[in-house]
């Protein structure tokens, strides 16, 4: 899990450039990367709470921590990618721990 190579950038939002988000390149036309994602989704979610995120965003779905999973019907699909948001400023130092050691535990459907 530790390969970022599909970490493509940290996307700065707020005041004064907070990294409050981070896009993880992968697409849902190739069925592997979709896979993968679907998966990270998974993780990510199941994970919420430790990672403070506060929205995911991937193949036209929408979860978030106030309002759960629902339809996402913005202009953006967000199928080449999934955007993830956090709740505070600064992407917490041990997000990839995390997910590491949640990865296992999550079955592909």
């Amino acid at each position: 899990m530790n390969d970022q190579s599909n970490l493509s950038k940290i996307v700065l939002e707020g005041r004064q450039g907070e990294a409050r988000a981070l896009d993880i390149h992968l697409s849902s036309i190739l069925p592997d990367q979709k896979l993968t994602a679907d998966k990270l989704c998974r993780i990510l979610i199941a994970a919420s709470a430790q990672l403070a995120l506060d929205k995911v965003i991937w193949n036209r779905t929408i979860w978030s921590r106030a309002q759960g999973q629902k339809p996402y019907q913005r202009r953006d699909p967000h199928i080449h990618y999934i955007h993830v948001e956090f709740v505070r400023p600064n992407i917490p130092a041990n997000v990839w721990r995390i997910l590491d050691a949640q990865v296992a535990r999550v079955p592909i459907k």
